[in-house]
């Protein structure tokens, strides 16, 4: 039921979803993996299956409930804890991994959507609309504390 204060041009139509059970892997600059020590060869594979896996493909375009995001612009977890903490103007050349890794340890994505030709809906040109939640927020099933992140391509 959508409530009739939203603005029609906000309404998207409905579409059709197929559960399935997917594998997500965290991206080659994740504070998860860097410890690991990759190797070049190894740090270029890991990016090249990044995006077909965290991205969906052109049958499935990214469409996702929790799991590790595909990020566009920067790590979406981190952007959501210092948002939703009221940090602004953020120098993210100056972002360390334990920032990094923290925002990942309390956040969690919640909901995924790649937008694109595939789905009804465009985020700033097939951008990815991520919706994240605190981790304690989850367990408690307070979905009041989400917090919504567009990246554009």
């Amino acid at each position: 039921l959508t409530p009739a204060a939203v603005n029609p041009e906000g309404r998207f139509p409905n579409c059709a979803l197929r559960c399935t059970t997917e594998w997500t892997i965290p991206e080659a600059d994740s504070p998860e993996v860097q410890p690991l020590g990759l190797t070049a060869s190894e740090r270029l594979a890991l990016i090249g299956i990044d995006g077909h896996i965290n991205g969906g493909t052109w049958e499935e375009p990214g469409i996702r409930l929790l799991g590790q995001p595909y990020n566009l612009n920067g790590p979406t977890l981190l952007q959501c804890d210092l948002e939703a903490r009221g940090v602004q103007d953020v120098q993210w050349d100056q972002v360390t991994v334990e920032q990094e890794r923290d925002a990942a340890r309390r956040w969690q994505l919640l909901l995924q959507l790649n937008g694109g030709q595939e789905v009804p809906y465009n985020w700033g040109g097939s951008g990815v609309l991520h919706v994240c939640i605190e981790r304690a927020a989850l367990a408690a099933r307070d979905f009041s504390r989400t917090w919504v992140n567009i990246q554009c391509v």
